[in-house]
């Protein structure tokens, strides 16, 4: 999740600074870093490092259950927020579809350069690959849902979860190993 915060972060200041606020950029920068997405994002993160594996194994079973609760009805919620464009077929959002399939495969290469570049091995490369290929459905959707009141997260989930995804499990990994063999 660390990773996606500052993606977060700058699609919050991109909205700001596009939506023709009469913000500062010093209001913009102070809303996008306290943003309830992002404070609970770096306030977890900041807990668990002070925390630690040690200190948190007693209270680690309640958290990692209630955590895989609470996971399977956010993303219930978040299919549900992704169904109102899935049915019917949302042809009137072919661009989104569009964007959704051609950038993954773009950004794995990124992804296979960098591994390659570092000297990464193959099968750490291609995680690489899949990570920088990926979207996100958890983190990213749920901080802009609170911090922009008006985006469309079923958009962005239909997005993430109905088309990159299954285009990253079904075509993306198994392309981007081919092309770490070849290279």
């Amino acid at each position: 999740m660390l990773l996606e915060l500052p993606a977060i972060i700058v699609g919050i200041l991109l909205f700001n600074r596009l939506s023709k606020t009469n913000q500062s950029a010093a209001g913009m920068w102070h809303e996008a870093l306290t943003s309830k997405g992002v404070v609970l994002l770096v306030g977890g993160v900041v807990i668990g490092y002070i925390y630690g594996p040690e200190k948190s194994h007693s209270v680690s079973a309640v958290f990692l259950g209630a955590f895989k609760a609470l996971l399977a009805l956010f993303l219930l919620e978040m299919g549900r927020c992704a169904s109102k464009y899935l049915h019917p077929l949302p042809i009137k959002h072919w661009r989104i579809a569009v964007f959704a399939l051609v950038i993954p495969p773009v950004l794995g290469l990124v992804g296979i350069a960098a591994g390659v570049m570092l000297e990464l091995p193959q099968g750490t490369t291609l995680v690489l690959a899949a990570l920088t290929a990926s979207a996100s459905y958890i983190a990213a959707p749920a901080a802009i849902r609170s911090a922009i009141k008006d985006a469309d997260i079923g958009l962005a989930i239909f997005a993430s979860l109905g088309v990159t995804f299954p285009f990253n499990v079904l075509v993306g990994i198994p392309l981007y190993w081919a092309i770490i063999q070849s290279v």
